[in-house]
This record gives structure tokens, C-alpha cells and sequence, in this order.
């Protein structure tokens, strides 16, 4: 599971659902892997608040994840191309922070069908999906 905290200026309000969903995906692809499989329904998105000072940054995404991925530095250099394929005029931050697993609850829900992309296929639904 991942969670992504969008913060962004005022000015970016009306794209940021958008931004958003396109992140989701792109994440999804960048943060699968054979130790941590992620899928869509791994990732959430939450709209972290208002850029204050985003000095030439559009977008700073802070990404949640527990340890065990070894590949976080390429996974963020990732989602920040993925997203700037979509978004070309805009500018992407992103880092991670990463727990033990041990500091994570939730409650049990009913599982769904998961769907596991690759980046390709992330970028592609993004544009089929007429996101933006």
C-alpha cells in the first residue's frame, strides 16, 4: 500500500482531481515490484494542502510506503517522468518516506480485483482515459 500526498498552490486547483488520478496510476507502476506488488486499489491519493512557497514546483507529491522496495530513488525519478509525459508543462517534486511495516494498521475490508500496470500502460490508460 502507498500513500500519496498531494500539495500544491491555489492556482492548481481546478487540474488537481486530474493531476491526481494520473498519479495514482503512474505511481501504481513505478512502486510495483516482486517484494511489495502494488496495484491500483494499493494507492491512495489525499490532497496534503496548500503550497505555500512551491518555488517553481507545480506539484510535490510525498509518497507513504513501507520499507522493503529497495528502489525508491528510481521509483520517484520514475513518477516524476511518467507525470511530466502527461503534464509536460509542469514541474513534479517527489520523495518518499518509508516505515517498518509494523507501524501500519487498518481495518480489514473486503479485497478486489487488483489491476498491476506497467508504466506504459499507466501513461496509456492515463491518455485513453481522456484524463487529460
Amino acid at each position: 500500500m502507498a500513500l500519496i500526498k498531494i500539495y500544491t498552490e491555489n492556482k492548481n486547483r481546478e487540474e488537481v482531481l486530474r493531476v491526481a488520478k494520473v498519479a495514482k496510476m503512474i505511481s501504481a507502476a513505478a512502486l510495483n515490484c516482486d517484494a511489495i506488488p502494488t496495484g491500483l486499489n494499493m494507492v491512495e491519493t489525499v490532497l496534503g494542502g496548500e503550497g505555500l512557497d512551491l518555488v517553481d514546483i507545480d506539484y510535490t507529491f510525498e509518497i507513504i510506503v513501507a520499507r522493503g522496495r529497495n528502489n525508491e530513488s528510481k521509483a520517484a525519478k520514475d513518477i516524476a517522468s511518467g507525470l511530466s509525459k502527461i503534464f509536460p508543462n509542469k514541474y513534479f517534486h517527489v520523495y518518499f518516506i518509508v516505515h517498518d511495516d509494523t507501524m501500519l494498521a487498518e481495518m480489514p475490508h473486503q479485497e478486489k480485483a487488483d489491476v498491476f500496470l506497467t508504466m506504459d500502460e499507466a501513461i496509456e490508460l492515463a491518455r485513453k482515459e481522456n484524463v487529460v
